[in-house]
């Protein structure tokens, strides 16, 4: 058991050092030596946890989606209205916003080295796992934001869920393309108040259920 907690431990290691290699000098520049340096260990020994500079590229970004993912399940349930979370899930992005976009040139440079080297199919099954799992985590917002009578009953959560999280994906990929594209706390705020006027029921809509309660 020990001698697995010490390998989990380097491979942690192993990764976090990768991902500052990769972050640094990009995918097509990047080696295994200089991977095995800024680790502390021999190449050789770099080899017995990844079998390639693409296998260890895209464990390190699954790591990456996993680290997002621990902090997503941590406020995911926390106490709080819907619209409470959603709006903690936006600011989430923005305070994150400078990572996303180190992170989103690393998956673009790497899926183009990957196509070519035919080995982009375990890369596109994790990010459809990313994608899938963030979308469940939004759906289940609107659920329960539906459920308690906070948004609109006609909402299809799985339909609006896929858009909001395509919505702030389109913004970091905007924000990668364009460094000069202007985010900041006046758009996160724009973009929490268009979110939520969109799903939140009107007066409307709030009396006529009522009148409709009491026949």
């Amino acid at each position: 058991m020990a001698g697995n907690h010490e390998n989990a431990g380097r491979r942690e290691s192993i990764l976090l050092a990768a991902q500052s290699v990769f972050s640094e000098i990009g995918y097509a520049n990047a080696t295994m030596d200089a991977v095995a340096t800024a680790a502390n260990i021999s190449k050789g020994s770099l080899y017995n946890y990844f079998d390639s500079k693409a296998d260890l590229c895209n464990q390190v970004l699954e790591h990456v989606i996993q680290s997002v993912w621990a902090d997503n399940r941590v406020y995911s349930l926390e106490e709080g209205s819907a619209s409470d979370k959603i709006s903690k899930m936006v600011d989430y992005w923005y305070d994150r916003l400078d990572h996303f976009r180190q992170f989103g040139r690393l998956v673009f440079e790497f899926w183009a080295g990957a196509a070519r080297e035919q080995q982009s199919g375990q890369l596109g099954g994790t990010f459809a796992e990313m994608y899938s799992g963030s979308q469940r985590i939004v759906e289940s917002f609107l659920e329960q934001g539906v459920a308690r009578g906070d948004f609109r009953p006609d909402i299809d959560a799985s339909v609006s869920a896929a858009l909001i999280v395509a919505m702030l994906d389109g913004a970091t990929v905007r924000a990668i393309l364009d460094p000069g594209l202007k985010l900041d706390e006046e758009f996160v705020e724009a973009v929490k108040r268009a979110v939520l006027a969109a799903l939140a029921i009107e007066n409307g809509e709030v009396a006529r259920g009522a009148e409709g309660s009491d026949r």
